[in-house]
């Protein structure tokens, strides 16, 4: 599962507890999508699972042989040895799936997709008022032409869309998985350090609709940031609709 989102070497444990669990997690979603698995065995399909925790990248100079213990280590072992600890942000990540809106009288059944994972992690990023942009990608992991990366101020932070078939396959987790894993430590080192509130508006919003004719090759982010460059700073929000 290790390999499944990144090529990137994984730290092996020297003992670990369960031998098909000798690595140290890259990410937070191989571990997600296998609670998804287990929970779909049970028939609990209808799925939003997150976590918030530690992943560790490799990284850093391996110590040879451990001070011993005796007596303190000097300053200089001191610093081989935090050199050695692997690196360790902190990530947010997100599995959904199943129906998101149940059938009911004169309602369809409504699936849960990349579309529901994209509007999760807005809302969560939203709450410390960083702005998402999303950038169409392909992404080892997810399936081609429904990735994309996350990119907050320029620099990329994760990943959002909708899992690769053959790994949901190989979970029996049906036809659409959406998922996302951002990376909170350099979303908090790039989120400013106060929130400040909107105005409450005290006239009705003024809406506008568009019908624009563009091309296949135009993605709905650069289309995005057309609109939002030629509104000006009047504009409080942009929804995009595919008809």
């Amino acid at each position: 599962q290790n390999s499944w989102f990144s090529r990137e070497k994984a730290i092996e444990l020297e003992n670990p507890i369960q031998s098909e669990a000798g690595e140290l997690r890259k990410e937070l979603l191989p571990g997600l999508l296998q609670a998804a698995a287990r929970n779909v065995s049970r028939a609990n399909s209808n799925l939003a699972i997150v976590e918030e925790g530690s992943v560790f990248i490799a990284g850093g100079k391996p110590v040879d042989a451990l001070p011993v213990g005796n007596q303190r280590p000097s300053e200089q072992v001191l610093e081989s040895l935090n050199a050695s600890i692997p690196l360790q942000p902190r990530q947010l990540a997100g599995v959904v799936l199943g129906d998101w809106v149940s059938q009911q009288p004169g309602q369809h059944a409504i699936e849960a997709g990349y579309q529901q994972a994209i509007s999760g992690l807005v809302s969560a990023l939203g709450s410390i008022a960083v702005e998402v942009s999303l950038v169409q990608a392909e992404v080892m992991g997810l399936h081609p032409g429904r990735g994309a990366k996350v990119v907050v101020s320029g620099q990329e932070v994760g990943i959002v869309g909708e899992l690769h078939p053959d790994i949901a396959d190989e979970l029996h987790l049906g036809n659409r998985v959406g998922v996302f894993e951002v990376n909170l430590s350099a979303i908090y080192e790039l989120a400013g350090e106060l929130v400040t509130a909107s105005e409450i508006g005290v006239m009705p919003a003024a809406t506008q609709d568009l019908s624009l004719v563009v091309g296949l090759d135009v993605s709905a982010a650069d289309l995005i940031e057309a609109i939002r460059q030629g509104a000006g700073e009047l504009l409080e929000s942009i929804a995009l609709v595919d008809d």
